[in-house]
């Protein structure tokens, strides 16, 4: 009788001791991922499996990371403790030397990728530049050919290809220069001479008189 009161006790103990509970459940959940450790560690050495990586990876390295398994306890589940640990740890250090890698390739993809950039903008940069150059030297000989407005067209088509800002400057300054022809030659038959001009009193209008008779006034 009393012996079973004693039992009645100590299971009435176990039954509200939740600390106590949490120890066995964590010792079951721990038992069970070990011994699927030790399962994973027997195929890979029976070549039927490789090492361990991504999700189950992560699940043994997070069970070994915080419940810091001993050989001690190990052994009431197997001998193999340090088998399986050596198996986890190979596993992580090649899943780590295996992440370096594919970010080291990403980064070398990223790179290269981005030199080729840089070259073909300095490539297209320095074609351009040379199409103004070529352009501008073509409205130079068109210039000393009298083609005034064929050369401004030029000088125009050089300005709008380059990218250099004092090169457009100096094609505006030789378009001012050509400017005054280029008007004068839309004005003006190739062949006429002006013999006169004659300015308004207020300075809005000037009288143009030629040599072939044509008379031109001039706002």
């Amino acid at each position: 009788k009393d012996d079973l009161l004693i039992d009645i006790s100590h299971e009435s103990l176990i039954r509200q001791w939740s600390l106590l509970n949490k120890w066995v459940t964590e010792e079951a959940d721990a038992a069970k991922i070990f011994l699927k450790l030790l399962d994973a560690e027997t195929s890979y050495k029976e070549k039927h499996k490789n090492l361990l990586r991504g999700n189950e990876l992560n699940q043994f390295w997070n069970w070994y990371s915080s419940f810091h398994p001993k050989p001690a306890w190990a052994n009431r589940y197997s001998d193999s403790y340090n088998d399986c640990i050596n198996y986890l740890k190979r596993s992580k250090t090649t899943a780590i030397r295996n992440t370096w890698l594919f970010i080291t390739a990403i980064v070398s993809i990223f790179i290269i990728i981005s030199l080729f950039s840089i070259k073909v903008y300095i490539d297209y940069i320095e074609s351009q530049n040379q199409l103004a150059l070529n352009y501008w030297q073509n409205s130079k000989t068109a210039a000393d050919k009298n083609n005034a407005l064929d050369a401004l067209h030029l000088i125009a088509q050089s300005a709008v290809t380059t990218n250099e800002n004092d090169v457009v400057k100096n094609l505006f300054i030789n378009a001012e220069e050509l400017s005054p022809v280029t008007c004068l030659k839309k004005m003006y038959a190739a062949n006429a001479i002006i013999n006169s001009v004659v300015f308004s009193a207020d300075g809005k209008w000037i009288l143009t008189a030629c040599n072939n008779g044509d008379v031109f006034i001039t706002d």
